[in-house]
């Protein structure tokens, strides 16, 4: 007997947001050409359209580098492409939910009009559906480290922890797994079906027409539950794509933001690329600047102080022409010439969600997330730190004034901006601002509207590792405490307390004061010290007049 085929095919399904109708969601450039037909369907019952067709070239483009490696060839210059691509559009069960089905064939998927696809559907549905012990692969990016992005596969499965991902702020884009598809056809035998899902959701669906709308419609269904708790993850972050038309609202609240005098929400902020440099940084070389503003200083306050008086939308897009590079007090460049956008961190709400610019880049954050970092934030603040009581810091005293005056208070000696060389930092690093007779490694920072703040935790953060791990840091500090007329007694075999000392000039230092992505940086970075078995403390305080 001939082998039955599978009642079931797997396909790569969209939802789109607009009408049934191909020139709302789909790109004219493709259903404008002669190669390309639009049919009016019918499946089961439900009218919906299919739009197919091909693209021809006469010549593959890679003939041309062929050419250029022999003498001639007929065989090459004969060889053409030939692509079809397909799009079978229906309508959601609720017809006035404003949503339409988007099943692809070949390359179809290029035919979605993205400023209208529905992001995340895989995701939301992996996060609903999917064994949460057993996941294959996930693609995850950790926002604090440069260009970092993993895509990882486990052939036996795992929890999302076991991928290295964590549970504070990365951004998975991806993910594989086994599910259980209530209600879908390759699912009703109590097997688990493998979906991988993104934007898009790579998932069987019935060949039966009536069946197969019953799939659709018992996804919707699925969409609808709450998360799985162990993957509510996937979604407490989401990065917009640079098509999202959210984005123009954002922007223009942004630029809102940066013509006033003091917008809460809008702070200075360190790239990623630089989140665990931990040389002191002097000065900002900047270009594309207005006229009047010096291209070197000290402060990027000074940018938004000549941002302020443009006209709406001309703020934003003087900020975009601008670039900004970090140099060190030996005027090393610390950084590459980047866009100004890029020091800025800024948090708004829109349409019932809460968004955040981090790094250049528009995220939208869920309230899942803001609720565990004040949760796992609210247990680090409530950490003793092992001295009670700081000194005033008045209104015209600069940091590494306080610093001078923090040490003294505590009988210690002050290390700001006294680098540690060792081994595997030759340039130097910043063991702490200030370390106490019994070995408190004190990193002290002004951070009113987060200014600083990833700067404070990268050097926490740097010192803490680079004692622990290099043998010849130690030793290095030894040195540097020595020439301070410090005891070398003081030094601790290993890190074992670093206290962080917040200062603001409004009001004091809070789990939830920060921006969202300094929180994450925070709470990862309490995280990190305590697997390393060093204590990290808080200490808020503020500059007084």
């Amino acid at each position: 007997m001939p082998r039955q085929p599978n009642p079931y095919v797997r396909v790569s399904l969209y939802q789109v947001e607009g009408m049934l109708d191909p020139y709302d969601v789909l790109r004219a450039t493709y259903l404008d050409r002669d190669e390309f037909g639009i049919e009016e369907v019918d499946v089961g019952g439900r009218s919906g359209y299919f739009v197919g067709g091909t693209v021809e070239t006469s010549r593959a483009r890679w003939a041309e580098i062929v050419d250029n490696w022999v003498d001639s060839s007929d065989l090459a210059d004969a060889l053409g492409n030939r692509t079809a691509a397909g799009v079978l559009l229906l309508p959601t069960v609720e017809r006035g939910s404003g949503r339409v089905w988007a099943i692809c064939f070949g390359m179809g998927f290029h035919l979605i009009d993205s400023t209208k696809m529905v992001p995340d559907l895989g995701r939301r549905l992996a996060a609903r559906c999917a064994d949460p012990d057993h996941l294959r692969s996930i693609t995850h990016s950790r926002l604090d480290s440069r260009a970092f992005v993993a895509r990882t596969s486990i052939p036996g499965g795992d929890n999302i922890l076991g991928f290295g991902a964590s549970e504070l702020g990365d951004l998975i884009s991806r993910i594989v797994g086994p599910a259980q598809l209530d209600g879908v056809l390759a699912g009703e035998s109590g097997d688990r079906v493998e979906i991988r899902g993104a934007d898009a959701v790579n998932i069987p669906l019935a060949r039966d027409a009536a069946r197969l709308l019953a799939d659709l419609d018992a996804i919707e269904i699925l969409l609808e539950r709450d998360p799985i708790p162990e993957l509510a993850t996937i979604e407490q972050l989401r990065a917009l794509k640079s098509t999202d038309p959210i984005k123009v609202t954002l922007d223009a609240a942004l630029d809102s933001a940066l013509g006033e005098a003091d917008a809460s929400r809008l702070g200075l902020a360190w790239p990623t690329e630089l989140a665990d440099e931990a040389a002191p940084l002097s000065y900002f070389v900047i270009t594309g600047v207005p006229s009047g503003l010096p291209e070197r200083g000290v402060d990027l306050g000074a940018l938004l102080d000549q941002l302020r008086p443009l006209p709406g939308m001309q703020r934003v897009a003087r900020l975009d022409r601008m670039r900004v590079q970090a140099f060190s007090d030996d005027d090393d460049a610390i950084s590459s010439l980047l866009p100004a956008r890029r020091w800025l961190s800024f948090e708004t709400a829109e349409a019932g969600h809460r968004y955040c610019m981090h790094d250049g880049r528009w995220f939208m954050v869920d309230d899942g997330l803001d609720q565990l970092l004040t949760t796992r934030l609210n247990a680090v603040f409530a950490i003793q730190p092992p001295f009670s009581d700081l000194p005033p810091w008045p209104a015209d005293v600069e940091e590494s004034e306080y610093n001078v005056l923090l040490a003294e208070h505590l009988g210690g000696v002050c290390l700001d901006r006294r680098l540690v060389q060792c081994r595997s930092m030759p340039r130097g690093f910043e063991s702490c601002d200030v370390l106490t007779p019994d070995g408190t490694f004190v990193h002290v920072k002004m951070v009113s509207r987060s200014t600083g703040a990833s700067h404070l935790f990268a050097q926490a953060g740097v010192s803490a590792q680079v004692l622990l791990e290099d043998s010849t840091a130690r030793s290095g500090l030894l040195q540097v405490v020595q020439n301070v007329g410090g005891n070398p007694d003081w030094i601790p075999d290993r890190p074992e307390r670093a206290v962080l000392v917040m200062g603001s000039d409004s009001r004091l230092i809070d789990p939830t004061s920060l921006f969202s992505f300094s929180r994450m940086r925070l709470a990862r970075l309490a995280d990190e010290c305590r697997r390393q078995g060093v204590v990290l403390a808080i200490v808020p305080i503020l500059r007084v007049s």
